[in-house]
């Protein structure tokens, strides 16, 4: 799976270090909401 490096950089904080790489695939493949962020990144969401 290929990231930016903007995910990269969020990845290595503290608070993001719980996120497990399956969780991240699974919302890429399956998302239930897409939201264009006012910054223009994608948010996914899977609940």
């Amino acid at each position: 799976m290929k990231f930016t490096q903007y995910f990269q950089v969020m990845r290595q904080r503290s608070d993001r270090a719980i996120i497990e790489i399956e969780w991240i695939k699974r919302a890429v493949e399956h998302p239930i909401k897409e939201i264009i962020q006012q910054d223009g990144r994608i948010r996914l969401d899977i609940d």
